[in-house]
């Protein structure tokens, strides 16, 4: 069960192993601009790690506002095709 991801309720759930012990990681989105992680595992060095790994996992701490903006109707999402061609041509 290594790295599968599941969703009860609004929370998602993931097992990893750290150094061979289990860690579960638990996230749930708590505002629309707010994401509360935890982990159970036996060190802290193993919920560290799962609550590191499932950040990176869902990119919650990438700045992605510049591809929000082209992909909502800036200029670089429009076609460049030439008018009259179509995709298999």
């Amino acid at each position: 069960m290594d790295g599968t991801v599941r969703r009860r309720g609004g929370v998602l759930e993931r097992l990893l192993h750290h150094e061979g012990e289990p860690v579960l990681v638990r996230v749930a989105q708590t505002a629309p601009d707010s994401v509360l992680f935890g982990a159970r595992a036996g060190t802290h060095a193993a919920t560290a790690y799962g609550i590191e790994r499932m950040r990176f996992a869902l990119g919650v701490d990438e700045d992605l506002r510049a591809f929000h903006r082209c992909a909502c109707g800036g200029a670089r999402s429009r076609s460049r095709r030439s008018p009259g061609r179509s995709a298999s041509s």
